[in-house]
């Protein structure tokens, strides 16, 4: 089966922001680079963000053409942004908690740490440390039983990544704030105030969801 290839389009626009420079024009920022993809191909910045993520199958499959168009306007030839995969049955597995190692304790032990670490860094908006965390649990598949690893990359997924993805930002006035290159730019105490406001409330959430996962889904393998 062929699929997009989500991880290389993350590289690419990593690469591209390291660089600074796309097609001959400066680039500021990813959410700029958002912005000249979505302008070129006529989609949302936010849709172009979206591709990045593991659970999505990049530009719309039922039009062939705006792959292609993607892959021609970042300087890649065609086919260039996919993957072959094989699809496999999964079998139906043993739920129970199974007695492991210290040695995989500790591997358990880590990711919980690497992610408070994430929230108390303030990092939790960083992509790129969001999918580095995202790797390293992935290189721990072989060393973790299934059941914990599948429950550990579903929490990333469905919860720690929707706080890089989909942040939101208070309401500000033209006086307030105003985006210049697609960066906000923040005019007031006031309303820089309201911002790190609404964003310490963000990151009090996530550290409490990480808790609370980490009491359901991990302590009884690490007191197994």
């Amino acid at each position: 089966m062929i699929v997009f290839d989500n991880w290389k389009f993350r590289e690419i626009l990593k690469s591209i922001v390291e660089k600074k420079e796309l097609n001959g024009d400066r680039i500021y920022s990813k959410q700029q680079l958002y912005m000249r993809i979505g302008e070129a191909l006529h989609v949302s910045p936010d849709t172009v963000k979206y591709w990045q993520r593991d659970k999505s199958s990049g530009p719309d499959p039922r039009d062939p053409e705006l792959l292609k168009k993607l892959e021609h306007y970042l300087g890649y030839p065609t086919s260039a942004l996919q993957k072959k995969i094989n699809i496999e049955e999964e079998e139906t597995e043993d739920k129970r908690v199974k007695k492991i190692s210290e040695f995989q304790k500790q591997q358990i032990m880590d990711i919980y740490e690497a992610l408070k670490k994430y929230v108390s860094e303030m990092d939790i908006e960083n992509e790129d440390e969001y999918y580095r965390i995202r790797a390293v649990i992935e290189r721990k598949k072989l060393v973790l039983p299934e059941t914990i690893f599948n429950a550990i990359l579903q929490f990333m997924d469905n919860v720690v990544e929707k706080y890089v993805f989909e942040a939101e930002y208070p309401a500000f006035t033209e006086e307030e704030a105003e985006y210049e290159n697609g960066v906000m730019n923040i005019k007031t105490d006031a309303a820089f105030n309201k911002l790190m406001s609404q964003f310490l409330e963000r990151l009090q959430e996530l550290d409490e969801k990480i808790d609370h996962f980490a009491v359901n889904e991990l302590k009884d393998y690490l007191l197994g």
